[in-house]
Formats: structure tokens, C-alpha cells, sequence
């Protein structure tokens, strides 16, 4: 086994010694390289040839022995699949051979010119490849850099707000006859008609409750009025402008009626907080379960002031980088995004038929998105590198933990959803970036500010942005 192995790197390194001269790559842009190719007429034969003698060894035609099928018949019988064989090895050995001499790592698939190379009957075999590469870029200075800390403190109110969040968990639902409590939960189909009539769109699963909501992007602050004594069965129909800043261009200023069929109703029955409830929650008692609850919420605090200031750090770095982003590469990735935004919308009651439509908007939102994502990966990448920073099994199995735990869900059921979601990549990516910018940190000018001086520059900040996006 060792023989063949050695054998088959021979062969390979021989063939990249071949492609010598054969092979020239020239850049496109600071993103996108061409390899060019043209393999002599005498090299293609040779390699058809080779393919050719494997193929005599082993192929079965009638009347003939194995080892014994004359040329002219295996090509006869064979050629589209010679042909089809020696091509996919002559790419697969430029590529290898190019990627390798060059230092060439490629983004996503190559694209040909012609799109399906062939074999020529006569004359070299000539065809282009063109692959995007990462983008090269200067990193800023990574000291000194101004960042602010907020002192979030665990207060009475977020305390009291976190108990209160504790009970609703160790709630039970039951099914009631009518609506009439503001945390009842109406289960309805929701269906959407535009004031032509034309129906847009349909829910057939919407939890709601008697409070303010949006429907097709209008909101209803008599919602709860218009819900209260609804019974299973029900229909309720609501009307109302889709107003004038609404992401649905086409349906701005239109009317829509929105019916809402009542299908069952439950109420959460919230118990109170004693010794006995706490001790089957695993833990000693009520003292135990308040101290355990100011302990926890304290260190979600600190959780939550370190995003602030990554937060801070990850917003500097990437206004003061320049990058070329590769344009193929950026169209996948703004469909990964605009799918998801759709899906988003979708979830908020946005008619399917009312996304569709208003495609153009959705494109160039999830376009710019896709841009701070992509500058984000190929930055923190670099600084990843830097910092030799990387991330094993193990932190990111504490990471599903932790996110278990705050969600009341089991670890092994959530790792499993973020593998068939595809979002455990994205969570190995986060841990990475938050290790780089906890790295950076440590270097930074950190000025602690009071949480309400906080919240008016953040405030003063949104304010800016939105008239900045304004004009």
C-alpha cells in the first residue's frame, strides 16, 4: 500500500513538472486571478494514451480477452469517456499545479472560459480559469484605541425583571374558554387582502395577544380591545393604510384587510416563588434561589458590557479598513442574507406575495449587510492570524452550554440543531472574532462612564446615523 501511494505522489509531482511553462496566471483585479492554460498537443496525447492503457486492462468487450482490446475498439466504445477522463485529470492537475506554485487560495468554485473545457481532436488544449482570492489590506494601530465602559448595575428593577422572567419559565399552559388577560395566547390564522381584493398572503399558524402589534407592517395599538373576549372560532377583521415609510414600496398608502380566525386560546398560569418550588428547581430554598438569581444576573451583566465594548472595538476597525470585496463571492453571500431577512419579515407577518414584490429594496439592504459580514471575516481572519488565535471543540461545546442554559434548552438537542441549520460554523466564527477583540481590548484607552451617559450617546449616535442615511 505504502509502494502505491509513493508510486501516485511520483506520478503527481510529475505531472506538475510538466505543466511547467504551460500554466501562467496573471491578476484581474486585487481579488480575482486568471490562470491561463494551453497544454502541447504531444502532452494531451500522452496523457490520452496513459488513460487509454488503464483503460485496456479491465475493459470487458465481447469476443475479446481483457488486456487484449485493440485501440480502435476501446476508443470506438469508449471515447466520449476517455475524452471526458482525461480532461477532468488535466484540470485537476492545473489547478493542483497552480494553486500550489503560485500560493493561490481560491473563494468558491472556479469559474472556465470556455465554461466546459474539451479535448481537441488537434493542436494544445487551451482554456482559462478565473478564481477569486481573499483580499490583501493594511491592518490599522491596534493600541490606544478610545473605548468607553458602561457601568451596568444589578439593580431592583432588572432583578425583579429577572424573577419575574424565572416564574413565566416555570409556567403551564391551559386552555381557556375566552381572551381576556393580556399574556393570553390566541392561536389564529391570519390572512392578508390588498383593497383590490387580491388576497397576498395567508398565515396558517400566528400566536398573538391583547397588546399593540404589527400586521403586514401596520400596527394596531387598539389590538388588545379589538382581541379581548374573542372566542375559538372568531373571525375578526381589522383594516388599516400601510403607511409611507413602509419596506413594501408598492403597497405604501394601500388599505389592506387583515381577518383573523381565533382557533384556541391558553393562559399561562404563573405560580408564585417558595422554598418548596424552589427546592424542586434544584436549589436549597427561596435564599438560595434569589442569591443565585443576583449572582447570575450580575454576570450577565459583565457579559453584556464586554459586547459593548467589543462592540465599540469591531466598529472602529472596520470604518478605518479598506477592502476590495470579491464580487461573486459578495453576491453569495448577500443571498444567504436576503434569504434570511425574508424569513425574518415572513416571521413578523409580511406576506410571502408583498416580499416578492418588493425584491429590488430587499437586495440592496441585505447587499450592504452582506458587505460589513464579509469585511468583518476577511479582518478578523487576518487578526486571528496574528494573534495565532484559534478555537477547539471544546470552547464551543461551553459556548452551546452556556447559550443552553440561558434558553432552558438541552445542550445536545441545540448542537444538533445548529449542526442540521448550519449555524455551528457561524458559532465557531463568533468565538473566534470575540477572542480577537478581547485581545484587543487589552490595549485599548477604556474610559468608564455612568449607564446613563451611555445611553445618550448611544441614543445621540442612532440619531446621526439616521439622518446621515437621510440625505
Amino acid at each position: 500500500m505504502h509502494d502505491e501511494t509513493t508510486k501516485t505522489e511520483e506520478k503527481s509531482a510529475e505531472n506538475r513538472t510538466d505543466l511547467k511553462g504551460a500554466v501562467t496566471v496573471e491578476e484581474i483585479s486585487p481579488v480575482s486571478k486568471r490562470i491561463k492554460v494551453s497544454i502541447a498537443e504531444d502532452k494531451v496525447k500522452e496523457k490520452y494514451e496513459g488513460v487509454l492503457k488503464e483503460l485496456s486492462k479491465d475493459a470487458a468487450v465481447p469476443g475479446f480477452r481483457k488486456g487484449r482490446v485493440p485501440a480502435r475498439i476501446l476508443e470506438k466504445r469508449f471515447g466520449t469517456n476517455i475524452k471526458e477522463t482525461v480532461t477532468g485529470q488535466v484540470i485537476q492537475d492545473v489547478l493542483e499545479y497552480a494553486l500550489e506554485e503560485y500560493k493561490i487560495s481560491p473563494l468558491g468554485d472556479p469559474q472556465f472560459e470556455p465554461a466546459k473545457p474539451e479535448l481537441p481532436d488537434t493542436g494544445p488544449m487551451q482554456f482559462s480559469v478565473e478564481v477569486e482570492v481573499a483580499p490583501e489590506f493594511p491592518l490599522p494601530e491596534l493600541t490606544n484605541i478610545e473605548i468607553k465602559r458602561p457601568r451596568l448595575e444589578a439593580t431592583d428593577e432588572r432583578f425583579n425583571l429577572a424573577i419575574s422572567h424565572l416564574r413565566q419559565s416555570l409556567g403551564t399552559w391551559a386552555t381557556v374558554p375566552e381572551a381576556n388577560q393580556p399574556d393570553d395566547r390566541i392561536h389564529a390564522e391570519i390572512e392578508y387582502t390588498h383593497e383590490n381584493g387580491t388576497v397576498l398572503g395567508r398565515e396558517d399558524h400566528r400566536d398573538l395577544y391583547l397588546k399593540p402589534t404589527a400586521l403586514g407592517g401596520i400596527h394596531f395599538d387598539d389590538l388588545a380591545e379589538r382581541l379581548r373576549g374573542s372566542k375559538p372560532g372568531a373571525k375578526i377583521e381589522l383594516t388599516g393604510e400601510v403607511p409611507m415609510d413602509s419596506a413594501q414600496e408598492n403597497l405604501r398608502g394601500k388599505k389592506l384587510t387583515i381577518t383573523i380566525h381565533v382557533k384556541h386560546i391558553d393562559r399561562l398560569h404563573v405560580p408564585e416563588l417558595t422554598d418548596e418550588l424552589a427546592r424542586e428547581n434544584g436549589f436549597d430554598g427561596l435564599e438560595d434561589l434569589n442569591k443565585s438569581m443576583r449572582e447570575a444576573l450580575e454576570d450577565r451583566l459583565k457579559i453584556q458590557t464586554n459586547q459593548i465594548m467589543r462592540d465599540q472595538v469591531a466598529e472602529k476597525l472596520l470604518s478605518t479598513v479598506a477592502i476590495e470585496l470579491p464580487p461573486r463571492l459578495t453576491e453569495r453571500q448577500t443571498k444567504v442574507v436576503m434569504r434570511r431577512r425574508a424569513m425574518q419579515l415572513m416571521q413578523r407577518g409580511v406576506p410571502a406575495q408583498a416580499i416578492d414584490r418588493h425584491i429590488t429594496d430587499l437586495l440592496t439592504v441585505s447587499e450592504k449587510e452582506a458587505n460589513v459580514l464579509l469585511k468583518a471575516h476577511f479582518v478578523f481572519g487576518r487578526l486571528a492570524e496574528q494573534f495565532d488565535i484559534s478555537v477547539n471543540e471544546a470552547e464551543v461545546n461551553q459556548e452551546i452550554v452556556q447559550i443552553a442554559e440561558m434558553n432552558g434548552r438541552r445542550p445536545e438537542r441545540l448542537r444538533d440543531e445548529m449542526v442540521k441549520n448550519g449555524q455551528l460554523e457561524e458559532l465557531f466564527q463568533t468565538i473566534r472574532d470575540n477572542k480577537v477583540l478581547d485581545q484587543i481590548i487589552t490595549g485599548c484607552k477604556i474610559e468608564d462612564v455612568d449607564e446613563e451617559t451611555w445611553k445618550q450617546e448611544v441614543e445621540a449616535r442612532r440619531q446621526q446615523a439616521g439622518a446621515t442615511g437621510a440625505t
